[in-house]
């Protein structure tokens, strides 16, 4: 931040000022103050004023903006004037006047010589309504996250702490409230946090926050850096807005626009919403979040997110993809280029990728069964109703038993049976289907898992195949008891032998849990690939096979993705425990891997990697 004397005479002529009358805290308004005018500046000098004393934080985050004290009369040697203040305005002495509106009531009404925008739809319909003037919609831009992180079980809720009237309302006591209710209910481990700049004067209301959090697992930190916030909005899994909910119908109270819900939900973080004011124009009920008509809702919605950890992986995952379009730097710089032309400024572009997978019917699903009749036909009977356009292809592994029913299932798919005369190995009866899968995709399976609920499982992992970058996908996998994992991706050790394992293995399902992930590989359990790549390897007999064709199809410069939105119960191992001698067979594949990847594995190690990964963005 750069301070300077008042600009005057014509220098100024064709130079921007952006006012607001406070820059104390890293609010909504200050933050779209310092937003504008960097975008501002990439088309005229631009300076920044304000008619009080600059925060550190605010300061920190401007970096080397111009920034001004305002002094009245000093519009006049602009060419255009932004005022981005809601209670304070600069005088419309520009030859162009700005009012960028976030709350408009009876009592901020701006002079006639300042068009209006307003921060969102909410708010041009309620300049309309309360000020009848015309108003034209420019949404703020929004930063990308820092860093999106391991989620853990916080909710998050963010909000200068202010006390309630009848113009403000930014529900810190409603959310506590509400979290007490969702404690009693049964939910445990989960933690509240609230965050916001504590406004002078406010010290009792934050004792009355204080006093009504009193044994709960509560943290509320005022007047955070910068640093704080983002690593809380990183970690939380849920992002709770209650603005407004108990003052509906009051522009001031409800949310104008949810810039903290939208940088929550760009690291993953679910948003429950007020279903008032501007939060329907980012949150769609149901798809990437929720809306709240109650607080009683919102501790519904909440509870059932958590116990179904899987339903909250899609809807993170929508929600990151929404946020996309609002954090793109570009479409926010055109939004200001067209208003500044006059123009009826763009909506932000839509990601909805999730939502377009290739159909079933180009994947064949390879299930290699050794023995357990019973359980295979359970697998493909599942396969065939969940997922009827699949085509099976069934490889019998040298069964003493009789596969015909498994057969007749795969067939009735437009599938067929391949029978072996003996088990050389998993790797050799997956090669084995090689020549027959005629389609784009190739699901791999063992014939001890599941599919749950519904054919979900296999369009989550199409979906990823939309991603040209994209080669393998796998699956979630879950114990029988469906609520503890067995399988959220592979971790690697780089210290020691190197050794790989499961993530989660064992562990009660969460969030972390259920975070899209770009790693190592996934489990040939439940793994889908193109057809391209799928080339197993017949000399591995009971593992490996898996993070062989992984690591081949990163080789070639193809990514694998832990997908948990797909979830799969596996019996692991049973039919393993059928073979001779399975801890020697599994050593010699563990050898042949080491030997055949051992380039990519040093880099591994060296280089201290790990699986674990970063979510991916």
């Amino acid at each position: 931040m750069s301070q300077s004397e008042t600009p005057s005479g014509d220098d100024s002529a064709e130079r921007a000022l952006v006012y607001s009358g406070q820059l104390l805290s890293m609010g909504r308004d200050a933050r779209c103050a310092v937003a504008l005018t960097r975008a501002l500046e990439r088309i005229l000098p631009t300076d920044l004023a304000t008619g009080g004393p600059v925060s550190p934080q605010v300061a920190e985050w401007a970096g080397d903006l111009r920034i001004l004290p305002y002094e009245p009369g000093m519009e006049r040697g602009y060419g255009l004037l932004c005022n981005v203040d809601p209670l304070s305005y600069a005088e419309p002495l520009a030859r162009r006047n700005l009012a960028w509106v976030a709350a408009p009531h009876v009592n901020n009404v701006p002079a006639p010589g300042f068009e209006i925008l307003g921060m969102s739809d909410h708010v041009v319909a309620a300049v309309e309504r309360l000020w009848e003037r015309v108003a034209t919609r420019l949404y703020p831009g929004v930063d990308a996250p820092a860093t999106v992180l391991t989620k853990e079980r916080i909710i998050l809720s963010v909000g200068r702490f202010t006390a309630p009237g009848p113009l403000l309302d930014h529900g810190h006591l409603q959310a506590v409230r509400q979290f007490r209710e969702l404690c009693e209910s049964g939910i445990e481990d989960w933690q509240l946090v609230l965050v916001g700049g504590l406004v002078p004067g406010n010290g009792p209301y934050l004792d009355r926050i204080q006093q009504a959090a009193a044994g709960l697992n509560v943290r509320i930190v005022p007047n955070a850096d910068q640093a704080t916030l983002d690593a809380y909005r990183a970690l939380a899994a849920i992002y709770w807005d209650l603005e407004g909910l108990n003052q509906p119908g009051y522009p001031g109270a409800e949310g104008a626009f949810p810039l903290a819900l939208i940088e929550a939900a760009a690291t993953g973080a679910v948003p429950l919403a007020v279903g008032h004011g501007a939060a329907p124009e980012f949150v769609s009920h149901g798809y990437n979040g929720f809306l709240v008509e109650s607080g009683a809702q919102c501790v519904e919605l909440t509870a059932k997110m958590i116990r179904a950890p899987s339903a909250w992986s899609m809807l993170s995952q929508r929600a990151l993809e929404t946020s996309r379009g609002w954090t793109d730097p570009r479409a926010w710089q055109e939004r200001v280029d067209a208003v500044l032309r006059h123009r009826p400024a763009p909506r932000p572009p839509r990601h909805r990728w999730l939502d377009h997978a290739p159909d079933q019917d180009q994947v064949c699903a390879v299930i290699a069964a050794y023995n357990r009749a019973q359980q295979t036909r359970d697998c493909l009977a599942a396969l065939r109703e969940l997922n009827p356009q699949v085509r099976i292809i069934l490889v019998d592994n040298g069964s003493d038993e009789d596969q015909g029913a498994g057969g007749e299932l795969a067939e009735a798919s437009g599938g067929l049976l391949l029978r072996r005369e003996r088990n050389d190995g998993l790797g050799a009866a997956l090669a084995a289907a090689v020549p027959h899968c005629d389609r784009a995709f190739v699901a791999v399976l063992h014939n001890d898992v599941v599919p749950v609920a519904s054919g979900d499982w296999l369009d989550v992992l199409l979906a990823e195949m939309t991603d040209p970058e994209v080669g393998v996908a796998g699956a979630k996998l879950k114990r029988p008891d469906g609520t503890t994992v067995q399988f959220a991706g592979w971790g690697f050790t780089p210290q020691g032998d190197g050794a790989f394992f499961h993530l989660g293995e064992g562990c009660a399902d969460e969030p972390r849990f259920n975070q899209r992930r770009l790693g190592l590989g996934v489990s040939s359990a439940c793994m889908l690939c193109r057809r391209e790549l799928f080339d197993p390897d017949p000399g591995y007999r009971i593992v490996y096979n898996d993070l062989d064709l992984c690591f081949k199809a990163a080789a070639a410069g193809l990514r694998a993705v832990y997908q948990p939105a797909s979830v799969l119960v596996h019996l692991e191992a049973v039919t393993r425990a059928l073979l001779p001698d399975p801890g020697r067979l599994a050593a010699a594949d563990r050898e042949r891997f080491f030997h055949r990847h051992a380039e990519a594995i040093a880099r591994l190690r060296n280089g201290g990697a790990s699986a674990t990964a970063s979510p991916a963005p």
